[in-house]
């Protein structure tokens, strides 16, 4: 079935590889016609890449800075400093697609009243509303959310738990658990006599204050370097220490290679919802992971057994233990990597076939 296929994002991604958003974002769809319209992010200037439409809103991303409270996308989703050109660009895009998947909920205020006729996926990458206790914007929050969950043919979560949040908070059952799966490289662990530990974050709330626990941690354990990689380079309140190094953005070639000699990986989130793809990324290298019990989400007991799960008070202290026995590492290694094989058997999904099914059902009650 020839289906044209719109995601729209918020945020930057481009290149694909600059966060897990942006890979989820890229990686849904595979063989059907699909674009990719997205506005937001530390562009300059509008472009065109491939496939990909990335808007800039400079001025909507200073304004939201100064406001504080995560309110990027609640101005957005008002289309606050958006250009009403902009606007139309999307709107003409909306009309020359049969499907729209809302990468998020932030673009379907300012995109409702073009959708008319258009088959709608909710791809949701967390539940927003959960993410929001304490913030000024929660109520209107979940007003967006529900309106999006509600007019949507199919909502897809991350993990079971997100879909029943999903479930009870807006009374619909149209849900279905669609992880973020990537492709299984061959197994190459080479960590075992590394002092390398390495954290893979974008510029993102929790990314942020994880960065600066591990800038605690390297303060600490100095004999040991400390690989960043992502856009987290570019955060301007980045902790400096001799012994972490930053890499910025990366190819797979050089993510993997990283990897494949560091000795650790950590993940000392303290917050969030869905599952970590870092994680996911970790556990497919065969990488042995220190995470906090937040950071484990998401995952099966078989699977969570093989972490070190830890209090992140204690990250320092366990660090220093897993150093000294490098033998329990080394089977860790390769049993992590037996479960990757598990994972992508049970959770692949061939979601363009998904899609058209559901496309088809849909055109039935047209």
């Amino acid at each position: 079935m020839n289906m044209k296929i719109l995601q729209l994002a918020h945020g930057t991604v481009f290149p694909e590889y600059i966060s897990a958003y942006s890979l989820r974002v890229h990686s849904l769809i595979k063989k059907h016609d699909k674009k990719i319209v997205a506005i937001g992010g530390p562009v300059l200037k509008n472009f065109r890449s491939g496939e990909t439409i990335q808007y800039r809103a400079v001025l909507l991303m200073i304004y939201s800075f100064i406001k504080r409270n995560r309110s990027f996308e609640i101005y957005l989703s008002k289309g606050k400093f958006i250009s009403k050109k902009i606007i139309s660009e999307i709107k003409r895009e909306i009309e020359n697609s049969d499907i729209i998947i809302y990468e998020g909920p932030w673009l379907y205020p300012l995109t409702e009243g073009f959708t008319k006729n258009k088959m709608i996926i909710y791809d949701a990458h967390n539940v927003e509303y959960e993410l929001r206790k304490n913030n000024i914007f929660r109520e209107e929050t979940y007003k967006i959310e529900k309106s999006l969950v509600e007019n949507s043919s199919v909502i897809f979560s991350f993990t079971e738990n997100d879909a029943e949040k999903i479930k009870k908070l807006y009374s619909r059952n149209n849900v279905i658990v669609l992880r973020h799966i990537m492709d299984l490289p061959e197994y190459s662990w080479e960590g075992y006599n590394s002092r390398d530990i390495v954290f893979i974050g974008s510029i993102y709330s929790e990314n942020i204050k994880a960065l600066e626990k591990i800038g605690e941690f390297a303060e600490n354990l100095k004999n040991f370097n400390f690989h960043i990689i992502g856009n987290l380079n570019r955060y301007p309140g980045r902790v400096k220490r001799k012994n972490i190094i930053y890499h910025g953005l990366l190819n797979e070639r050089e993510k993997d290679r990283i990897m494949k000699e560091s000795f650790l990986a950590l993940n000392p989130v303290t917050g969030g919802s869905g599952r970590n793809f870092k994680m996911v990324d970790y556990i497919f290298h065969g990488l042995p992971v220190l995470t906090t019990e937040i950071g484990a989400r998401g995952f099966d007991d078989e699977t969570r057994s093989l972490f070190y799960i830890e209090n992140i008070d204690y990250f320092v202290e366990r660090i220093n233990e897993i150093d000294k026995n490098r033998e329990e590492l080394k089977d860790r290694s390769r049993k992590l990597y037996i479960q990757a094989k598990k994972i992508f058997e049970n959770e692949y999904v061939d979601v363009d076939a998904l899609i058209e099914k559901i496309y088809q059902e849909y055109l039935k009650t047209r």
